[in-house]
């Protein structure tokens, strides 16, 4: 079979050689007629060359299937982030059907999941881009589906005899955590296949804007069906629910997603085993550690070792990263304007944790909000979310990506000094509902940009890396924030602070981390807009002499 191949193509190449000669002064400078070319069987080009040579994968699609294509791959961000929503809404029933009375604890079931979507990413992207975005996406597809109906089966384990349930608990958490992989194969994969299907350009930025725009409303989904399930219901229902729907996605991508190029997928390429167990490795201990801490403490002995191992082997990971010749992540990558928005991004998205988390706790413990109740309550942030992508998908183009990540920024702080200063008893107009309206641009501004300014960055072959990059710093930063103010609340509420105040507490510190990164952004922007004017005269001089 290979032999033949090269018989066919070295036929063409003589062909289109005598023809280059032939037809060099041709008219009007066209290429010869490509009628002497041998012709391939419909079956050799719909399973090596799916799209037509140099052809950008969206032309090959109609109007209806790349319409499928976007909805599916917009899928992977939606049910990501209704998996994490789902989690919060259905409070009450969920600490009843697993046992759970600390708020450490039950911070633990929603940072678990986090934990491994924003640790698992990198390595995940590095696949995609070795093996094939679509075969990593339909693989993330089954797991997600699996472990979903998993987690779901936790509430089944018998309590023990003394009447707890931590059995149940140990395995929801295991469980979120195994499931958390599944998105972390999803998001790089999904992010990487936008990249290489469309040129840069309104098109390729409106997908991404959409893309985004799925972060809040899959939030709102999962909290959609997390107040049904859990109030009307059984809360199980809303992980087996999610659980089918994976799958069903899972086999609606290989019909729908197009398959990857040849040149696409770099299989020759060696994977970093041991980058990959060093970085995931470092990032989980690191972790760990500071969620833990809202459970136990940290003057328990262990949560301090967790976190200095975790320091150490993540800076293991960077030596080892930079001494070999195919890292799991190319330093090429980090470019100063890129670590700028990173970072920014990060701190922007811890406080998003912080602010998603515990207004959930506070309409629910402290104004009694029922689980349907706050769901409606939720919903302005689906609706000022959808704006915010359209908003964002038309804006990009024209407005620099310093001052995009600067008005995301804003965002991420205005929303949690909303929060944060907001008292038990108020109309939800007041505050509650100004910040809803406020924090979704914070996350559909940044998530593009971020992503757009990385995807700009790299060949079509680091795609996934990029990708990941991004994924791991959003989801991983969701996980790390709720430690930080986990620990905050716990350590006030133990010097006889109350609920109200312990909360409060909690989310000054998301006001910090947002305030930071604005800070941050503001200080980058004025940096990139003085190099721009710099530059812009040293222009104009050059061309007056």
């Amino acid at each position: 079979m290979n032999s033949s191949a090269e018989k066919q193509a070295a036929g063409n190449a003589d062909i289109d050689n005598s023809q280059s000669t032939n037809h060099q002064s041709g008219s009007n400078g066209t290429n010869p007629p490509p009628q002497p070319h041998p012709v391939e069987s419909p079956k050799e080009q719909t399973e090596e060359e799916p799209f037509r040579l140099n052809a950008w994968p969206y032309e090959s699609l109609s109007h209806i299937h790349e319409l499928c294509f976007i909805i599916l791959i917009c899928c992977s961000q939606l049910l990501t982030q209704a998996a994490f929503g789902q989690t919060l809404i259905p409070y009450q029933p969920l600490a009843k059907g697993l046992g759970v009375s600390s708020p450490g604890q039950l911070a633990w079931t929603v940072a678990s999941y986090s934990l491994t979507v924003g640790t698992f990413v990198l390595p995940a992207g590095r696949l995609g881009d070795m093996y094939g975005s679509k075969r990593m996406l339909i693989i993330g597809w089954v797991w997600f589906g699996i472990w979903s109906i998993v987690a779901g089966l936790s509430v089944l384990v018998p309590l023990s005899r003394s009447g707890g349930s931590s059995g149940r608990v140990i395995m929801f958490c295991v469980s979120q955590a195994l499931r958390g992989i599944g998105p972390a194969i999803l998001l790089p994969n999904a992010v990487a296949i936008i990249g290489r299907s469309y040129p840069n350009g309104q098109r390729k930025n409106l997908v991404f804007a959409g893309f985004a725009m799925c972060a809040p409303l899959g939030a709102f989904v999962g909290a959609v069906f997390g107040g049904i399930f859990g109030q009307l219901a059984w809360w199980p229902w809303t992980m087996w629910s999610l659980g089918i729907a994976a799958l069903g996605l899972g086999l609606a991508a290989t019909f729908i997603i197009p398959a990857d190029k040849a040149e696409q997928i770099q299989q020759d390429q060696h994977f970093d085993f041991v980058g990959a167990l060093l970085g995931v490795a470092g990032l989980i201990l690191f972790n760990v550690a500071w969620n833990q801490a809202t459970v136990v403490g940290w003057p328990e002995a262990y949560v301090p070792v967790l976190l200095t191992l975790g320091i150490l082997i993540l800076a293991a990971f960077f030596l080892w990263e930079s001494r070999i010749e195919q890292p799991l992540l190319p330093s090429s990558i980090f470019k100063p304007g890129t670590v700028v928005i990173l970072l920014v991004t990060s701190l922007g998205w811890q406080s998003f944790g912080v602010f998603t988390f515990y207004l959930v706790q506070f309409l629910t413990n402290i104004r009694g909000t029922t689980p349907l109740g706050t769901v409606a309550q939720l919903a302005t942030i689906a609706i000022s979310g959808g704006a915010a992508a359209i908003v964002t998908g038309l804006s990009i183009r024209f407005i620099p990506s310093h001052w995009l990540i600067t008005i995301s920024a804003s965002a991420f702080t205005v929303g949690n000094i909303l929060l944060a200063t907001m008292p038990a008893h108020q109309t939800y107009w007041a505050q509650a509902f100004v910040g809803l309206l406020i924090i979704p641009f914070g996350m559909d501004i940044s998530f593009p940009a971020a992503s757009l300014v990385l995807s700009d960055m790299v060949p079509p072959h680091l795609q996934g890396v990029a990708a990941s990059l991004v994924n791991t710093v959003i989801n991983y930063s969701i996980s790390i924030g709720l430690g930080v103010a986990g620990t905050a609340e716990r350590e006030v509420s133990l010097g006889g602070a109350t609920l109200l105040e312990g909360y409060h507490v909690a989310l000054y510190v998301g006001v910090g981390m947002a305030g930071g990164s604005l800070v941050i952004a503001v200080g980058f922007a004025l940096y990139m807009q003085f190099v721009g004017n710099r530059r812009a005269a040293g222009k104009q001089e050059s061309e007056l002499e």
